[in-house]
């Protein structure tokens, strides 16, 4: 009976990558409601204050920590503050166990849909950027998903956002265009640009290794042919029984390693210790003198880190100096030569490589030691100068001022300017006609008042701010509202707003454009208040000027816009106007380019 109720009565929580939810099952038809977060540590983050010059570093996977400890370093010593956001799993398997603790401001454990609630608060802003430590989140079933599937709407940090990518093959283009992706790994293309190199190998003080008597092998991570092949380990190992030689083990770390069909004396050899937190990892490590990477070079898939991809096995190369065993086809990218590594052509003389390993003297096996510790020197000096530059390039964003929806269009159409569905946000003045004096008001009160007088209308069927003729705006793209959706709508203005107020803090170079139906006394009053507003940071102001009344004037530059491009014609964007529009479209466009390549990278946007 209690079975059957459960059926028809019930109610559960369900936890998904999107949220959290309460489904009740009432006479056997299910509903679930949204459920909020309570969970401690996502109010102790919107408790906690963000210092100046702040990051926030989410890692949303129970992988990839091998790469954090560095990238605090990097970015400890480059004098941001850190704030680490993390999934419980990772925290349990502790890789910052040997990081300096001042390296970092705060920590929070949080699950994705807590995650998820704090992307999406205005609270986000505060910081300078966020850097994603992946950007594909993997879920049960092998499926992964990109940070922007996961987490449709986010909010801006000041600078925005940058990746770790661990998948150079499924790259996000608008990202790399922008040069705000970092890659483990100093891949080059020959058909663009690239992501930014930056490895990230320290983990804390390590202790000192002299070569064992019994030589220590090591490897980590998956045994699964994809990543790693076992056969080469297996064979050599019996090479090795075959020609006499047995001063030496295999420590094998990770989950489901298999070692059947070896012999007794072959297993006495090995010794599985299974999936480790790091710090237990780590103490494995100090003892270990040499890291097999089992990289085959005639297994197809290991080509991935030719050219797209890396193994977190190189992270530990480096950060514990501890020399590896790798195929040649796979040395120079990462860094890797005859005098800091063990080099072998293929798998056939994996078990000669494995015998230089046990004969090299402690003389020879220093000199390696040595030579790593100069290469990683080299690595860390590059990566953190790599990385101070993407934190201090010079991007930009182009900002309409209205008076119309021109702006955003010409910008957007040009490919100036990204689209919705490339992540750019929304501002109270893309969108709609505002007259002058009512960007004017706007911008000197910080839009105090802005949602008060908006109301619906009727006869025009969009949202419409009726205060007078001087303080009027028409609300005309978005038709999608009705009227009584004017909580919605104006909770959408809000948003709007917090996204221009967050653009004007922002380090990037700002371009606006005004759509200038006014005069020189009105645009002077504009550029005084953004001047006033942005102090030492860049800007340019662009006026497309119908009327032939505004002069440039400092960073203020007057585009005369001919008569006969007049765009309140109405067949302006009728079929039989689309010539004069484009030409408008590329003429300006070019116009505003030209302008900005003076002071940045121009980046042209593919439509999606």
């Amino acid at each position: 009976m209690a079975e059957f109720l459960k059926k028809i009565f019930n109610l559960t929580n369900i936890y998904t990558f999107r949220g959290k939810y309460k489904v009740f099952t009432i006479l056997g038809m299910k509903f679930s409601v949204p459920k909020k977060s309570s969970s401690f540590q996502v109010k102790r983050f919107f408790n906690h204050k963000v210092k100046p010059k702040s990051i926030l570093y989410l890692e949303m996977n129970g992988c990839h920590g091998e790469v954090i400890p560095g990238y605090l370093k990097y970015l400890h010593e480059l004098g941001y503050n850190v704030d680490l956001m993390v999934v419980p799993e990772l925290v349990r398997d502790i890789p910052l166990s040997r990081l300096e603790r001042n390296f970092y401001n705060e920590l929070f454990a949080l699950e994705l849909w807590d995650m998820r609630d704090i992307l999406i608060s205005k609270k986000i802003q505060e910081y300078d950027y966020c850097l994603l430590n992946s950007n594909y989140i993997y879920v049960s079933g092998g499926k992964q998903y990109s940070f922007r599937e996961v987490f449709e709407k986010v909010e801006q940090p000041r600078n925005g956002y940058l990746v770790i990518e661990h998948h150079l093959d499924k790259i996000n283009p608008v990202m790399l265009a922008e040069n705000r992706v970092l890659q483990l790994a100093d891949f080059k293309n020959a058909f663009g640009k690239n992501a930014v190199f930056c490895n990230p190998n320290y983990f804390g003080e390590i202790k000192e290794h002299k070569k064992n008597e019994v030589i220590n092998f090591i490897s980590i991570g998956s045994h699964s042919l994809r990543r790693r092949n076992s056969n080469l380990l297996f064979d050599g190992v019996k090479e090795l029984l075959k020609s006499g030689i047995s001063n030496f083990k295999i420590t094998l770390i990770g989950r489901n390693i298999s070692l059947e069909g070896l012999s007794d004396e072959e297993l006495n050899h090995f010794d599985i210790k299974g999936h480790l937190s790091f710090e237990e990892m780590f103490e494995e490590l100090e003892k270990a003198d040499f890291l097999l990477t089992l990289l085959d070079p005639e297994v197809e898939d290991h080509s991935r880190y030719l050219k797209d991809g890396t193994s977190g096995s190189f992270q530990l190369v480096y950060g514990f100096n501890l020399p590896c065993v790798l195929p040649e086809k796979f040395a120079e990218v990462h860094k890797f030569n005859k005098d800091n590594a063990i080099i072998h052509k293929n798998g056939s003389d994996f078990a000669e490589a494995l015998k230089r390993c046990i004969e090299l003297s402690n003389t020879e096996y220093e000199s390696l030691k040595r030579n790593l510790a100069k290469t990683v020197a080299t690595i860390r000096e590059e990566s953190k100068n790599n990385l101070k530059e993407i934190l201090q390039y010079r991007r930009y964003r182009i900002i309409s001022l209205g008076q119309n929806c021109m702006p955003r269009t010409l910008a957007t159409e040009y490919g100036l300017k990204k689209r919705r569905s490339q992540g750019e946000l929304s501002m109270p003045f893309d969108l709609a006609w505002h007259s002058s004096e009512m960007v004017v008001k706007s911008l000197e009160s910080d839009f105090k008042n802005y949602l008060n007088d908006i109301d619906y209308s009727y006869s025009r069927k969009f949202f419409v701010n009726r205060k007078s003729k001087k303080l009027n705006i028409l609300y005309n793209h978005d038709k999608n509202y009705f009227a009584w959706d004017k909580k919605k709508f104006i909770k959408k203005l809000r948003s709007r707003i917090q996204n221009f107020r967050g653009a004007l803090l922002s380090d990037d170079y700002l371009y606006f454009i005004l759509s200038g139906y006014t005069d020189n006394s009105i645009v002077q009053r504009m550029y005084s208040i953004i001047k006033q507003r942005r102090g030492d940071k860049p800007f340019k102001f662009f006026v497309l000027d119908y009327k032939n009344k505004i002069d440039s004037f400092e960073n203020i530059i007057s585009i005369k816009i001919p008569a006969d491009w007049n765009v309140d014609k109405d067949n302006w964007f009728k079929p039989e106007g689309q010539s004069a529009f484009q030409s408008y479209i590329q003429d300006v466009g070019k116009i505003i380019a030209d302008e900005m390549s003076k002071d940045v990278d121009v980046i042209y946007y593919m439509s999606n």
